[in-house]
C-alpha cells in the first residue's frame, strides 16, 4: 500500500482517539449529579451522556438576583396558595421559600398530602421560571424528640429533655445523627424537585436555662461556633452537586459575632452559597445607633446592618439575601418602609432578597 495512504489512514485514527476522548472527559466531568450518586462516583459511559447533554437550562432567577416571599408550612394544600401565585405573576417576585419543615418539627415530605401537593407544585414553578427553595427549621425539633428522646439536649439538673422558656424541647446541634436527620430531609427535597435548601435555627438555643443545657459531643468541637461550622461541613460534603445551600442568620451577627448561639458569619460563609440575615429593623432595640425607635428607621439600619457584614465578607463571594420585613411590628410597614430596605440593599449592589410575612400577608404594591 502507498505510504502516503497509509500515513492518512493512521493520522485520521489519531484524529478521532483523541476527538472521542476529549467527548468522553468532557461529558463525564460536567455531567450533574442526580440525588441519588455519590458525588465522587463514577458515570457509567455511553447513552447517558446524551441523555445529560439534553436535559434544559434552568431557567429560573439567577442566584444574585432572586426575590423571593415566603410561604407558611402546607400554604400549598389551601386554596389561597393559587390567589399567592396570581400576584407572583403580577410582581417582580421569582422564588417562593416553603417551609417544609417547620418549628415543631413537622415535616412536609413524611406526608403523602403534602407530597402529591409538591409533586404537582413544583413542575409548575419550574415552568414559570420560578425559583423554589426548601426552608428547614433544624435544632428546634420538638417532633423529633418526641420519638427519639436520646437525640434531646439534656436538661443536667433532671435528667430529661432541655426546655427553653417556652417549654420548647430542642435537639442537640453537637450529635451527628441530628445532622444526618436533617442532611436526609434536605436531599430529599432536592430531589422531587427544590432548586435551594435553606437551613434556619441552625444554631444553638437563644433563652432557657442556658447553663443546664448539656450537649453530646460539644468537648469534640470546642465551641458552639466551631460546631455549626462542622455541621455545615458536613452538610456541605452530603448534599448533591448542583443543590444551592443557604442559611438564615440573626440580623445582628452582621455587627457582632453571636458566639453563644455559633453564628459567625466569616466562619459559615465558605460552606454555604447564600447567606439570608434577618435584619428586620423592629428587631434591633431601641436607641440603635441613636435611633429612638429603629422600625421606623427601615433604610438607616439595613445600612448600617450591611455596612458591617459586608466588611466582614469583603473575602467571600457568599451571596447575600436579606430577609426584609413585611410585617407591622414597632411601626406601620408599608409600600414606603419596604422600598426604604430595597433601596438600602441596592446602595450596597444587593439585587436579591426575601420578604417575611408569617400569615403569606404580603404588600404587593411595594414589589410590581
Amino acid at each position: 500500500m502507498d505510504r502516503k495512504i497509509i500515513f492518512t489512514w493512521v493520522l485520521a485514527f489519531v484524529f478521532a482517539y483523541f476527538t472521542v476522548g476529549l467527548f468522553l472527559v468532557f461529558y463525564e466531568d460536567s455531567a450533574p449529579n442526580t440525588p441519588e450518586e455519590e458525588p465522587n462516583s463514577l458515570h457509567t459511559v455511553g447513552s447517558v451522556y446524551f441523555a445529560q447533554a439534553l436535559v434544559p437550562p434552568d431557567t429560573g432567577p439567577e442566584i444574585n438576583n432572586v426575590k423571593a416571599i415566603h410561604l407558611a408550612y402546607g400554604t400549598y394544600l389551601n386554596s389561597s396558595y393559587e390567589t399567592i401565585l396570581e400576584e407572583v405573576e403580577k410582581s417582580d417576585i421569582n422564588a417562593i421559600v416553603f417551609e417544609i419543615k417547620n418549628p415543631l418539627g413537622w415535616v412536609a415530605l413524611n406526608s403523602e398530602t403534602h407530597m402529591e401537593a409538591l409533586r404537582k407544585v413544583l413542575p409548575e414553578l419550574e415552568d414559570r421560571g420560578v425559583h423554589a427553595v426548601a426552608r428547614l427549621v433544624l435544632f428546634q425539633d420538638p417532633e423529633l424528640i418526641s420519638s427519639n428522646p436520646e437525640l434531646a439536649i439534656v436538661n443536667s439538673a433532671t435528667g430529661g429533655a432541655w426546655s427553653d422558656y417556652k417549654g420548647i424541647v430542642w435537639s442537640d446541634p453537637t450529635n451527628k445523627n441530628v445532622w444526618r436527620y436533617n442532611i436526609d430531609i434536605a436531599n430529599k427535597a432536592y430531589a422531587i424537585g427544590f432548586d435551594e435548601v435553606n437551613f434556619d435555627y441552625v444554631r444553638f438555643p437563644t433563652d432557657g436555662p442556658l447553663k443546664l443545657a448539656q450537649y453530646d459531643a460539644l468537648d469534640e468541637f470546642g465551641t458552639r461556633t466551631n460546631t455549626i461550622v462542622e455541621f455545615l461541613k458536613f452538610a456541605q460534603a452530603e448534599i448533591p452537586r448542583g443543590m444551592v445551600l443557604s442559611v438564615d442568620l440573626f440580623g445582628m451577627t452582621f455587627i457582632n459575632d453571636q458566639l453563644v448561639i455559633g453564628q459567625s458569619i466569616a466562619d459559615i460563609a465558605p460552606y454555604v452559597d447564600v447567606i439570608y440575615p434577618m435584619p428586620y429593623p423592629s428587631h434591633y432595640p431601641d436607641g440603635f445607633i441613636g435611633l429612638s425607635n429603629p422600625a421606623e428607621y427601615p433604610y438607616e439600619v439595613l445600612d448600617y446592618t450591611l455596612r458591617l457584614g459586608k466588611n466582614k465578607l469583603k473575602d467571600s463571594d457568599v451571596v447575600i439575601r436579606p430577609w426584609l420585613q413585611d410585617f407591622n411590628l414597632g411601626a406601620v410597614y408599608d409600600v414606603s418602609k419596604i422600598h426604604a430596605q430595597i433601596r438600602a440593599l441596592k446602595d450596597h449592589n444587593i439585587e436579591t432578597w426575601a420578604l417575611w410575612n408569617a400569615s403569606n400577608r404580603y404588600t404587593w404594591s411595594a414589589v410590581k
